[in-house]
Order: C-alpha cells, then sequence, then structure tokens
C-alpha cells in the first residue's frame, strides 16, 4: 500500500510533467518521460541559443545594451523561485 506522501509526490510530478509537455511544441505527441524529458531539453536549448543570437544582433545594433544573457537568466530564475 502506498503512502498518502508518495501519492501526492507523485500527482505532483505528473501535473509538472503535463504542464512542461503543454509548454513545448510537438512534445505532446511523445511518448515516455525520458523521451518528453529529452525533448524539453532539447527545446530549452534551442531557445538558449535563440536568446544568445538575438542579443549578438542587438549588440550589433546598440552596443549600450548590456546583452548579458547568463546574468539576466539566473535574475530571471531567482526571481521565479
Amino acid at each position: 500500500m502506498m503512502s498518502a506522501w508518495v501519492e501526492a509526490r507523485r500527482e505532483k510530478i505528473s501535473n509538472r510533467m503535463k504542464f512542461l509537455q503543454a509548454l513545448v511544441p510537438g512534445c505532446s505527441e511523445v511518448t515516455g518521460k525520458a523521451v518528453m524529458l529529452e525533448e524539453i531539453i532539447n527545446y530549452v536549448k534551442s531557445l538558449q541559443r535563440q536568446i544568445e543570437f538575438l542579443s549578438m544582433k542587438l549588440a550589433a545594433v546598440d552596443p549600450r545594451v548590456d546583452t548579458n544573457v547568463e546574468g539576466l537568466l539566473k535574475m530571471e530564475v531567482c526571481a521565479v523561485r
């Protein structure tokens, strides 16, 4: 018999996985948690590359703009928590 704590934890993980799956384009067709997590990781890496590319383009247009992407992302992550 599974404890209520374990069941609540699994339910929370399941809900978070569904949330992530809904955020990532094309991820709803994926079956299996490992494959789904791999797709999510690839999507996030793709977004990071896009941010870096756009930051470089922005810096080329206006050098006064702060393009410290890593610092901005860290501040954003800390604000979310």
